[in-house]
C-alpha cells in the first residue's frame, strides 16, 4: 500500500463515519483500544465533532502559537498560512521551522517539519 492510500484510509478511520470502517480501523481497534474507544465516544452524538476538534487544535497551534510568535519575534517577516503550512519567502524558511519545532517540543511532541520550496 502506497502512503497516499494509507494516509487516506487512516484519516478516513479517524473522520468518517464508523459504519465505513476500513482494514486500518480493525487493525487500530486491536492495538490500540482505548484510543479507540475514546475516538467512537468523541464522534458518538456526531460523526464530524473529531475533525471539528481537530481543525481547532491545529488552528490555535498555528495561528495561536507559531504565527503569533512569528509575529513578535520577526515582525517585518511575511509570513501566510495554509493549513497547516506555513508559507514565507525564500531564505526565511529555518526561521518558520525553528519556531514550529520549538512549538512542538513545548508540548512534548515530536515532529517533523518539512521545507518546501
Amino acid at each position: 500500500m502506497d502512503y497516499a492510500t494509507l494516509k487516506r484510509r487512516v484519516l478516513a478511520t479517524f473522520y468518517d463515519r464508523d459504519s465505513r470502517r476500513n482494514v486500518i480501523y480493525g487493525i487500530l481497534d486491536k492495538e490500540f483500544p482505548t484510543v479507540m474507544r475514546g475516538i467512537r465516544e468523541i464522534k458518538r452524538l456526531d460523526y464530524r465533532h473529531l475533525a471539528h476538534l481537530a481543525q481547532r487544535t491545529e488552528s490555535e497551534f498555528i495561528f495561536g502559537r507559531v504565527v503569533a510568535r512569528l509575529l513578535r519575534e520577526h515582525p517585518d517577516m511575511f509570513v501566510t498560512t495554509i493549513h497547516d503550512s506555513v508559507m514565507t519567502t525564500a531564505g526565511d524558511e529555518d526561521i518558520v521551522q525553528s519556531i514550529m519545532l520549538d512549538e512542538f517540543k513545548k508540548r512534548n511532541i515530536p515532529a517533523t517539519v518539512r521545507i518546501e520550496r
